[in-house]
């Protein structure tokens, strides 16, 4: 995003025959290209880890310049989980108490 060039798909070229890449727009780049369009700039993201781990993002161009924040610091969204709720919520505490001495 930030340097205004897409990179080459690390593994595959091509999409899947059952997307119709032409009619939404969308591109898998077979190589690094500059990335033109409107702005923001966005990209959807994915990644496939060991153990059948899946990790999906979108990522967006920031504003050119954003103002800064008034008052307290700008929330942050953070996913727990747990295998159980009693651990759920001992995570959640742990997570509160470190954030309440190092905000």
């Amino acid at each position: 995003v930030r340097t205004g060039r897409v990179p080459a798909s690390l593994h595959d070229g091509r999409p899947a025959r059952y997307v119709r890449d032409t009619a939404t727009g969308l591109r898998l780049p077979d190589r690094t290209v500059s990335w033109t369009g409107p702005l923001p700039r966005r990209a959807g993201v994915s990644s496939f880890g060991l153990g059948g781990t899946n990790v999906h993002v979108v990522v967006e161009q920031p504003p050119p310049s954003a103002p800064p924040a008034a008052g307290p610091a700008a929330a942050e969204v953070l996913t727990v989980s747990a295998h159980t709720a009693t651990a759920l919520r001992a995570t959640a505490a742990r997570l509160a108490a470190a954030s309440a001495a190092e905000p």
